[in-house]
């Protein structure tokens, strides 16, 4: 699937995704990334149900938007204690499968939105 570039903004632009990788300011990533608004990272967490409160605080801290997780090819939903938590902070998450993550990704952050996503190939 390839994406066109609709924002001038300084936040890294999804160039394009596939089953075995995503393209991010033209860069491949073939293994779990997040994307924040100042780069990307590598994620440790095996899988999205691997994913702890705690991975979440650095973009509570920078006064996050929306998080987006990014489970592969099939929506998959994290535990509800995590979105329990998360919730407290009045902070939209949404788990959908990776290309819809990197859709909403891309039409958020060209709104201006400060979101996070942490996506799974």
């Amino acid at each position: 699937m390839q994406f066109n570039e609709l924002t001038s903004q300084n936040v890294p632009q999804i160039n394009s995704i596939s089953s075995n990788e995503i393209v991010i300011n033209d860069i491949a990533y073939t293994q779990a990334i997040c994307i924040q608004p100042t780069g990307v990272q590598t994620i440790c967490a095996a899988t999205p149900h691997d994913l702890r409160p705690e991975d979440f605080q650095a973009a509570l801290n920078q006064g996050a938007d929306v998080l987006l997780v990014g489970t592969g090819s099939q929506q998959q939903f994290l535990s509800p204690s995590i979105v329990a938590q998360i919730a407290q902070y009045g902070i939209g998450i949404e788990c959908m499968n990776t290309a819809a993550a990197c859709r909403t990704y891309t039409l958020l952050t060209g709104e201006g939105r400060n979101v996070w996503a942490w996506l799974w190939l």
